[in-house]
Order: C-alpha cells, then structure tokens, then sequence
C-alpha cells in the first residue's frame, strides 16, 4: 500500500490515464453522445425503426425503439450503448426490460479502434466482433421480451433546440467524467497489483498493449486480442454498470454474454484465420 504514498507514481498514473482519455476516448465518445441525444430528440429513432424494424423484430424480438441503440453502438463502440439506453430510458422511450436486452448484444469496440489497434488481421477480428454479437442477439431473443410489440414509440416529451443541446452538453460530460474517472481508478489499481495477466482482463487498453508487446505466435495473439475485445475489461464493465445504476439493471446476464461474446469471436478467427 506503500504505492498510494508515492505522489509520483500516482501522479504519473493519472497523467497516462488523462492522456489516453483526452486522445482517444474524448475526442471520439463525445461527438457520438451529444449527437445520439439531439437525435433522440428530433425523433431520429422513428426513421431507424422504418429500416431495420422488420429484421430486428424476427431476428431479436426486440422493441424498435431499441434498434437505434443497436445502430448507434456498432458505429461508435461501447459505453455508448449504455449511455444511449439511459437517455431514452429517462426520457421514457423505452422500459428496463429494453435495456436489460439490449446491453447483452450491443456491445461493440470502436470499429476504428480494432483496425488501428491489431493491424494483423484487424478485419477478421472486427468481423468476428460483430458476427458473434449478433449470435448472442437471436440466441437471446425470447429472453426479456418486450411488451410494446416492437413499434416505435415517440418520445412523450418535446423539446426546443437550444433545450436539447444544453441537456445533451449537460449529460455527456457528466458521463464522460465518470469514464474519466473509472479509467483514472483502474489504472491505479493496475499499477498496484502489477501483474501484467490480470491487468489485462482489468482494463482494455493495458490489455491490448499487453497482448501486443508480447511475443506468441500471430494466431494466437490475434485470438486473445478478439477475445479481450468482446470481453471489454473489468472497467467497460463497471462503466456501463454504473451509467445504468439508476435503472438496476442485472449484471450476471451481461457478465455472461460478454464471456459468451469472447468465446463465440474466438472460434470464428480460430476457423477462419
């Protein structure tokens, strides 16, 4: 615990973790957030709905309304999935059981993310990625069904523009800081421990580092970068645990996906190497 003491050590800590957010998790996660809000609020989701309705309905059984968030969460990466099911929760656009389905196959790495972080191979990990997710969606799909036969709902409040901005300003940086937080926490913790194995699954970026600077075979390196991705870290987990705190949404169902997810990426590369 002596490490706590130790101002550098903390400090420098901190500054990594600063450094990581104000480049590459800032700069992408709140253009998507203040973007997806404004949206939720001009009625965005109606013309979603209008495409993908009929697929996700079959494919899913899952509420239109909820395949904005689906959509959104593919282009973006996750915790913008969370962050996304709690604006349209609160604004009553969706119900718990929405969420809590949502989440088990909504959970994407920033596709730009995976192709700059594994250069070998990054498209087959992507691919698998999203394939896999897609796998968990119909193998879930008679789970938490929901109950407004999966038409789009309008939002039951209207907003003006300038009202919609400054909300969307006023919840993005609230939930920017907590990530900003959890990361600063976690790298910490990680920096506590030292040890390299378990720092990986702790947080994402240590592992994907971890997994790059060590020298394996290619296969295998690109199987655990796929199945650290869909896994997402101890500290993706906590984010979107903690964005959704409010609506109490159950963990072990998500914790199980995301083990199912790495699993299921896993066995496409393996196959398709």
């Amino acid at each position: 615990m002596n490490i706590l003491l130790d101002y550098k050590i903390v400090s420098v800590c901190i500054q990594q973790a600063c450094n990581i957010f104000l480049k590459n998790i800032f700069p992408s996660l709140f253009p998507m957030f203040l973007i997806s809000s404004l949206l939720i609020d001009l009625d965005f989701i109606k013309y979603i709905n209008i495409i993908f309705k009929r697929i996700n309905s079959k494919l899913f059984r899952i509420n239109g309304n909820t395949s904005y968030i689906l959509f959104m969460s593919m282009i973006s990466g996750c915790p913008s999935n969370a962050k996304i099911a709690k604006d349209m929760y609160d604004k009553k656009i969706i119900e718990k059981n929405d969420v809590q389905k949502i989440i088990l196959f909504s959970h994407f790495s920033n596709p730009i993310f995976i192709l700059n972080s594994i250069p070998h191979r990054g498209l087959l990990v992507l691919t698998a990625h999203y394939i896999s997710n897609f796998i968990i969606g119909f193998l879930f799909r008679n789970k938490y069904v929901s109950e407004n036969n999966y038409e789009y709902t309008a939002p039951k409040e209207k907003y003006n523009f300038s009202q919609s901005l400054s909300n969307a300003i006023n919840t993005s940086i609230s939930t920017l800081l907590f990530i900003l937080g959890t990361i600063v926490t976690f790298y910490i913790i990680s920096t506590i421990l030292n040890m390299p194995i378990f720092n990986a699954i702790l947080e994402l970026s240590c592992g994907m580092n971890y997994i790059g600077n060590i020298s394996i075979p290619l296969k295998l390196k690109t199987l655990l970068f796929g199945a650290l991705l869909s896994f997402g870290g101890i500290c993706i987990h906590f984010q979107v645990y903690g964005i959704l705190s409010d609506i109490k949404i159950k963990y072990l169902p998500y914790l199980f996906s995301r083990l199912f997810h790495s699993f299921l990426t896993v066995v496409i590369i393996y196959f398709f190497y």
